[in-house]
């Protein structure tokens, strides 16, 4: 069953089908097929990124999506802000998703590189967070693309920035707007990092195709996305796919406001349909 993320889409549902995997419900990167493919083909999961993004959907259902995305995403950035926590990216998307996909709206997980230039008393501000270090980083940030949205971030001012950075982001970001960009060495790299790839005799045009080839490839597919404001400009590059591990009830490892997944889902359903 094996078929390359950057395959035609056609193509990569016909394998799904010849393969056993159901595709009538999200989270179907759960069966065992699925699974099993993915183990033997670590990239596997973009392909369903990739059919979440380009499938067709009806006008019905974008606007029942649209509707139970919005009640949601504002049901849980609550319990963001409440917990206080920072860096809870990864925890929020994966919780978000698996709410989303209990509501049968389709969804998917990114992580990657997340830059804020912001305005701040008349002066402009950037902050990055890279996904690329001298050390390993599990998640520089994450966020949810959910159709008709093609960024819901509820944690874009919980990351740590210095002095008042995040003062002029809202709580949360859902957008079906944005533009495309360029990606350069610097928008993934750290400091650090690039100085001691420029030591090794790397330029800074040839550091992705060099040292970082399978992002490069990625970027390809999934190319980064900036969303502006008069008061700020966002720019998020993902570097890869990732997926909750089980079913809603099974996630109670993931805690926000002291609440699991299955909590907060009781909590909110009776808010967002």
């Amino acid at each position: 069953m094996a078929v390359s993320y950057e395959a035609p889409l056609d193509t990569i549902v016909a394998r799904w089908k010849h393969g056993g995997v159901p595709l009538e419900k999200p989270g179907f990167y759960d069966h065992p097929a699925f699974v099993r493919a993915e183990q033997a083909q670590p990239d596997y999961l973009n392909t369903y990124a990739r059919y979440v993004r380009d499938r067709t959907y009806s006008e019905g259902y974008l606007a029942r999506s649209e509707a139970l995305i919005q009640a949601t995403a504002t049901q849980l950035s609550r319990e963001v802000i409440a917990d206080g926590r920072t860096n809870l990216c990864v925890t929020a998307s994966k919780v978000l998703s698996k709410l989303l996909e209990r509501e049968n709206v389709w969804n998917y997980i990114v992580v990657g590189a997340f830059s804020a230039s912001v305005r701040v008393d008349g002066q402009w501000h950037t902050h990055s967070f890279y996904p690329f270090d001298v050390r390993p980083v599990d998640a520089a940030h994450a966020w949810v693309v959910a159709p008709p949205f093609t960024i819901v971030d509820l944690t874009l001012r919980q990351q740590r920035y210095p002095g008042p950075g995040a003062a002029p982001l809202p709580d949360r970001l859902l957008t079906t707007y944005t533009f495309g960009a360029e990606v350069a060495a610097r928008d993934v790299c750290a400091p650090a990092l690039l100085l001691g790839l420029r030591q090794k005799g790397f330029t800074d045009d040839e550091v992705l195709d060099r040292a970082f080839s399978s992002f490069k490839r990625f970027s390809t597919v999934f190319p980064p996305e900036v969303m502006q404001t008069a008061s700020a400009t966002l720019k998020y590059i993902p570097t890869r796919i990732i997926a909750p591990e089980g079913n809603l009830e099974h996630l109670s490892g993931l805690t926000i406001n002291g609440a699991s997944p299955e909590v907060l889902y009781q909590r909110f359903r009776g808010r967002i349909r």
